[in-house]
């Protein structure tokens, strides 16, 4: 029961912690063409799954904090089902460029983060 409620409770901290990433990034770049908080939430969560695996290496986690962190926190806070939404959506309104970039930039981003986050512990 436990390692549910830490999913539960990590994951509702990592989707209020997407929204907001959200609302500030549609408040700061309201004219974006590219959905910058998807992108900043995946980004942000790759290179914390960076520094988490590079930490558990080195120190073993209750697997309750790593349910917390990794399933329910990071899970709720990255969003691959937004990515594919937003990308979809910049597809149908013929937005070819804007679509590629921000495969582009979710996929190169997130892969680098999450090596640069992992390289910040090693």
């Amino acid at each position: 029961m436990i390692h549910i409620l830490a999913i539960a409770l990590g994951g509702a901290i990592g989707a209020v912690s997407r929204h907001s990433i959200a609302m500030i990034s549609t408040q700061k770049w309201p004219n974006a063409v590219i959905p910058y908080g998807t992108l900043i939430a995946n980004a942000l969560g790759s290179f914390l799954i960076g520094i988490i695996a590079a930490w558990a290496l080195k120190t073993p986690l209750n697997p309750a904090l790593k349910l917390f962190l990794i399933t329910g926190f990071l899970g709720a806070l990255t969003t691959f089902s937004a990515y594919s939404l937003d990308t979809f959506a910049l597809l149908q309104t013929g937005k070819i460029t804007a679509a590629l970039t921000n495969i582009l930039l979710n996929n190169a981003l997130s892969i680098t983060a999450a090596a640069i986050g992992y390289w910040v512990l090693r």
